[in-house]
């Protein structure tokens, strides 16, 4: 059904506030534990994040990378599998996915937009769109640059501040890139 955007189980957990959250801690630290997650100040309990962790592994978001036994206890490692757009997906799937998040962005503007005390300017509300001629090395220290930055700030909590989302999104340029 060209078109016709159906969202499925991946997409759902990938816009899912608690998932997202997993991503993000995974993504800075690399391979945590849940005690790990649940230590780093994710806001669920622990009967949530392990139902959304096994979510997470049935759809490939994480993988285990170790086990240990911890007190008689087996504890898992879990540590990011895929969070990008990948060549394993069909081209529906990938358009699949860029939909979905951009109407969850969309989603989030418009319960903005609807609140009487939206101010942009107070809450640094902004959308710039670069454009770069970079070859493949360049672009990607430039990116590699540019999230040390954002995982500096990610984990720095001030008590009172407001919570702000920063989204990256790489996208092809008006010139055909294939060569």
């Amino acid at each position: 059904a060209q078109g016709k955007i159906i969202m499925n189980k991946k997409v759902k957990l990938l816009m899912d506030p608690v998932a997202n959250q997993v991503i993000q801690k995974l993504r800075v630290y690399g391979a945590m534990t849940t005690t790990d997650i649940l230590d780093s100040g994710i806001n669920t309990s622990k009967a949530t994040l392990y139902r959304k962790l096994d979510k997470m592994l049935a759809e490939n978001i994480i993988e285990i990378c170790e086990t240990r036994v911890v007190m008689g206890q087996i504890e898992k490692v879990y540590q990011i599998k895929e969070i990008y757009i990948t060549t394993q997906s069909s081209n529906d799937e990938r358009l699949e996915t860029v939909t979905m998040a951009l109407m969850n962005i969309t989603h989030q503007y418009e319960q903005y937009f609807q609140k009487k005390s939206a101010d942009v300017e107070r809450d640094k509300l902004f959308l710039v769109n670069y454009n770069f001629v970079l070859s493949d090395e360049d672009y990607k220290a430039m990116l590699a640059e540019i999230l040390s930055v954002v995982d500096k700030y990610q984990n720095k909590n001030t008590n009172n501040a407001p919570n702000r989302n920063l989204y990256f999104i790489s996208a092809p340029g008006e010139k055909d890139n294939e060569k």
